[in-house]
């Protein structure tokens, strides 16, 4: 069975987002963990993909454990730099060696792949931008929910 990991740092922030993504792949056939962002990588036992919501310099030895544990590392970045072209904020969010150790960049606007590919040597065809349903659900058509 496939597996999906969700962890989460700030419920309140991000719960309602991640449930969103949680059930979008369990009707893709995914069995979904969602976990505390503080008990990555202790807490996955198994293969499968993990969603993670940042991958800052500091966070390089977290990433080896995650890949030595066999996941795939999808990042969607909850603060990003969709809205900034400072290359000193975008490293300060990023490292080059965090960025190799993704399958994955999740991206919220094309402003964060032109700020990413400006800063970093990355592959484009690991940058794809999906936008992000924590921020989705402010749009009009969703804030009822």
């Amino acid at each position: 069975m496939k597996i999906i990991y969700l962890p989460i740092e700030t419920k309140s922030r991000e719960f309602n987002s991640k449930i969103l993504i949680a059930c979008q792949c369990l009707n893709k056939g995914y069995q979904v963990v969602i976990c505390a962002n503080r008990n990555i990588p202790n807490s996955i036992n198994n293969p499968g993909v993990i969603l993670l919501k940042s991958a800052s310099g500091f966070e390089k030895e977290k990433l080896e454990k995650l890949r030595k544990k066999g996941l795939k590392i999808f990042l969607l970045d909850e603060e990003g730099v969709a809205r900034t072209n400072s290359t000193l904020e975008v490293k300060n969010r990023y490292s080059q060696e965090t960025l190799d150790k993704l399958d994955f960049v999740l991206l919220n606007s094309t402003q964060e792949k032109k700020s990413l590919l400006n800063v970093f040597k990355i592959k484009e065809e690991k940058l794809i931008f999906t936008g992000n349903p924590r921020f989705d659900f402010y749009k009009p058509k969703l804030r009822n929910l």
